[in-house]
């Protein structure tokens, strides 16, 4: 958003250059950026400081119940014109400070959003990194491991535990406890174990 600053009222007109209007159609009409405007100090151009073409196609109006205002109509075959004039400085109506608590409003609402947003996603980054996020809400390029989680240096977790010869001392072969020890030092070796699984129940439950 962007506002116009407002000039105090004085007696000595201020002088407002190349204010630039956007036709739309051959047409601009409104209010000039400020209040109080001579209409007999309107200038406007098809280029800035008072270049190009002067356009002489346009009126003015003076509506009742706003008469600081000047209502404008321009008229040309261009796709922008700038406007000059002098003033003697704005009146500040209840209209332009409803319209900035409104727009500070919506951008308090805007920043609650956001930090809302950043809120959950620094609790998803800190529950992944926990490990406390169930597999089924895990983001999809985690689990099919497309996501590049970087690389690890030689003290690498897994490949410590898969070399530890004291890993698995409690780890039965067949899963179930109802054979021996299992002597494998790798998780490789303990797959590639013919007699790893052989008792092991389909449903997980001894039945």
């Amino acid at each position: 958003m962007r506002y116009t600053a407002k000039l105090n009222r004085r007696d000595t007109p201020y002088v407002i250059a190349d204010e630039a209007l956007t036709l739309s159609g051959g047409r601009w009409e409104g209010w000039p950026g400020h209040d109080n405007v001579d209409p007999a100090t309107i200038e406007i151009y098809t280029l800035p400081g008072r270049q190009g073409e002067k356009v002489l196609n346009y009126t003015t109006e003076i509506r009742d119940g706003a008469e600081w205002k000047l209502w404008l109509r321009v008229f040309a075959a261009a796709d922008v014109l700038y406007l000059s004039y002098e003033t003697t400085g704005d009146v500040v109506e209840a209209d332009d400070i409803n319209q900035l608590q409104g727009d500070l409003e919506g951008l308090a609402a805007e920043a609650e959003a956001d930090r809302l947003a950043l809120d959950g996603a620094l609790k998803r980054k800190a529950d992944l990194v926990g490990g406390t996020v169930p597999v089924e809400q895990l983001p999809a390029e985690v689990v099919s491991g497309d996501i590049d989680f970087g690389t690890f240096d030689d003290a690498d977790a897994l490949t410590l535990h898969e070399t530890s010869r004291t890993a698995h001392p409690w780890m039965l072969v067949d899963g179930n406890y109802s054979a021996a020890a299992d002597t494998s030092q790798t998780l490789e070796e303990h797959m590639a174990n013919p007699m790893a699984h052989q008792n092991l129940d389909i449903d997980g439950n001894g039945t």
